[in-house]
């Protein structure tokens, strides 16, 4: 009996946890999408893969001079930017 409540809490936990990251990367997706209407981020910049439920902000070389994938605000692919930028 006990066994079974302690295992009804622990996926009790991983749900709250599931649910607070997808509410976390909805408030992601929500800055991109007001970012996109208020013309702060050219449509184009933006892909969507509804098969594989990903999104991504590609970055450009102006955004971003000496990195090849880095962490940006609003999140993209899960949080990350890419752009074809490299070192010189």
């Amino acid at each position: 009996m006990i066994a079974d409540i302690e295992d009804v809490y622990a996926a009790l936990g991983r749900k709250t946890l599931e649910l607070e990251q997808i509410h976390a990367e909805y408030d992601r997706l929500l800055a991109l999408l007001a970012g996109v209407l208020a013309g702060e981020i050219a449509p184009e910049r933006v892909r969507v893969d509804l098969v594989g439920r990903c999104w991504a902000l590609d970055v450009s070389t102006d955004d971003m001079p000496l990195s090849a994938s880095a962490k940006v605000g609003a999140g993209h692919i899960n949080g990350v930017a890419h752009t074809d930028a490299k070192r010189d």
